[in-house]
């Protein structure tokens, strides 16, 4: 991603009128990938960059995954940094998109990001996961993760947005933090972050809805990072249903910053 340091008014003058140099990468790779993107689309995808360099969240992004469009290569490219964390894809088909969304059937249905938590986040204190659905899901399984036993404390992430749902992050005990966070509605969001040592969110639809204080010992997983599956040393376990808008992994994320990348998101899907 570019860092230009510079205000929006800036860096609108810079890209001249046209596409910021962010976008336009993003555009190249959607193109290699067979596909294509309408003016409008294009002008869309441009705004919600724009908005994340003047609301600092672009930053602190590592790969965002954007459901739309017609096939699976082209919703796979990682919007934000193309190449770096594409997603690889494990049984799903084009016909599993309905133009804004993906469809997961829980069972065999999963994508990978070819990294791990250790290797996507800066470190254990800083990481943000987010999932947009459009129908939530039924079975109430985990929407990502990642669990490994080969580091000392045990590693532990999942994002689970079912009924009987538990967030669980890293620690001796594999449950460090359990937190019931009830039923995803349709057309909603959940988010979790790890701001620093002792402090975790949990966000619904941009709102903090919890906030946990409790001491961190753990470390982040070295087991590759699933999407709509969760990896147990391995294998890839217990996995999520629903349709599914957008996926979202970074790092150094606030309230301020989650709110407006919530809003971005949701703007940017209403404007397509």
């Amino acid at each position: 991603m570019l860092g230009l340091g510079l205000n929006i008014n800036n860096i609108k003058n810079l890209c001249g009128g046209g596409f910021y140099p962010d976008a336009q990468a993003y555009f190249a790779a959607v193109e290699t990938a067979g596909g294509s993107l309408t003016t409008t689309e294009r002008s869309a995808f441009n705004a919600w960059f724009l908005d994340g360099v003047e609301n600092g969240w672009l930053d602190s992004m590592k790969a965002v995954n954007f459901f739309y469009g017609s096939s699976v290569s082209q919703v796979s490219i990682n919007v934000v940094n193309p190449s770096t964390y594409d997603l690889i894809n494990n049984n799903f088909v084009d016909g599993d998109l309905d133009g804004d969304s993906i469809e997961a059937n829980g069972t065999t249905k999963y994508f990978s990001y070819g990294a791990s938590p250790e290797d996507i986040h800066d470190n254990p204190h800083s990481f943000y996961w987010y999932g947009l659905c459009k129908t939530p899901s039924t079975n109430g399984s985990y929407l990502m993760g990642s669990y490994s036993n080969t580091v000392s404390p045990s590693s532990y992430q999942l994002l689970n947005p079912s009924t009987t749902s538990r967030i669980r992050f890293f620690g001796n005990t594999l449950a460090l933090r359990n937190q019931d966070v009830g039923t995803l509605a349709a057309n909603s969001s959940i988010a979790i972050s790890w701001e620093n040592s002792s402090l975790s969110n949990l966000y619904r639809d941009g709102v903090l809805e919890d906030a946990v204080v409790t001491l961190d010992t753990g470390v982040l997983s070295n087991e590759d990072m699933l999407l709509f599956f969760w990896n147990s040393l391995g294998t890839p376990s217990v996995g999520v249903d629903g349709k599914w808008k957008v996926a979202a992994l970074g790092d150094n994320m606030n309230t301020t910053k989650h709110q407006a990348f919530d809003t971005a998101c949701k703007t940017l899907i209403s404007n397509l």
